[in-house]
């Protein structure tokens, strides 16, 4: 029996810009989740040929040098773009794209209009450790700066619903009007000017920057919080949480009817439930596409080019 290893997951949000686009031949394509799945494998896939682990069009996943050869993990470039035509055909379609908001953090970057954010300063490795960047936690650093900032304060009270913390009520709205993005843009400029750890979190980059393209050509973007939960090697499970403001399960005791601690909602919360796990797409073992012994071979190589 394979062992369930068991870690927690951050609350995050899941976004997208709902701009249509050939790419997103789809039904939902305008639901954050289904725009990550579909076009995850070519985000990944552009990241391995930016980091140069790339040998004759097979992507070697990072830091797979020193693994067991039975288990190192890569794909097939071909295979990952082969729905959306070849790589030439994705940057013809996403390079002119202003919706393409990954391009603020690389250039030549493509399938840049969607992303997972969460609010701690960590790297979530599609098939490694996760990564911990800094300290800061996004929820507790609002309330902070908001402490000294009176006018943004007044800002978020006169667009958003009230919550105790202030971060649930930016994220209730799920396709936010043009006044809402700008606030939530100044808040992420905000954020992000505040952090003090070493590095900064690429995806809270390119959330900001998907809110600046958002209010600079009124695209809308839809945006879901999804509460911290945990993880096993198949399941990813949430528990109760407010199926208003998506905070976890606080009922307020002193109200007769169910409600909620942070947003007031009354009612019952989103029972726990359980999903699947991200998985490695597109990851998989070598060998399993090109043999052992190619995979021998391929290897042999590859680790020669990297000075193994």
């Amino acid at each position: 029996m394979v062992e369930q290893l068991k870690s927690s997951t951050p609350e995050f949000l899941r976004w997208t810009l709902a701009v249509a686009c050939n790419h997103k031949d789809f039904p939902q394509w305008q639901n954050p989740d289904r725009v990550e799945r579909h076009l995850r494998a070519v985000r990944v896939c552009e990241a391995a040929i930016r980091e140069g682990r790339v040998l004759d069009g097979i992507c070697v996943a990072a830091e797979q040098c020193d693994v067991d050869s039975d288990n190192v993990l890569g794909f097939r470039i071909a295979d990952v773009v082969e729905s959306f035509g070849n790589l030439e055909t994705i940057a013809e379609t996403c390079g002119q794209c202003p919706a393409n908001a990954i391009k603020e953090l690389h250039p030549t970057a493509n399938a840049g209009c969607f992303g997972l954010m969460p609010i701690t300063n960590i790297h979530v490795h599609p098939v490694g450790e996760t990564i911990v960047l800094g300290e800061t936690n996004l929820r507790q650093l609002l309330d902070k700066v908001l402490s000294d900032n009176c006018e943004l304060s007044s800002r978020i009270a006169k667009h958003f619903a009230p919550t105790r913390p202030a971060w649930y009520g930016l994220w209730i709205p799920d396709s936010p009007s043009l006044s809402q993005r700008k606030v939530q843009l100044e808040v992420m400029d905000e954020l992000l000017v505040s952090v003090t750890d070493t590095e900064v979190n690429p995806a809270w980059k390119l959330f900001t920057a998907a809110l600046r393209v958002s209010v600079k050509h009124d695209f809308e973007i839809r945006i879901e919080l999804c509460p911290a939960g945990v993880r096993d090697n198949v399941n990813w499970t949430v528990p109760e949480h407010c199926c208003r403001c998506h905070a976890p399960w606080k009922p307020d005791l002193r109200k007769s009817m169910s409600s909620c601690q942070i947003c007031k909602y009354q009612g019952q919360p989103n029972k726990c439930h359980q999903g699947f796990v991200q998985g490695k797409r597109p990851y998989w073992k070598l060998r399993q596409f090109l043999g052992e012994q190619q995979a021998a071979l391929f290897l042999e190589q590859y680790r020669q080019r990297e000075g193994r």
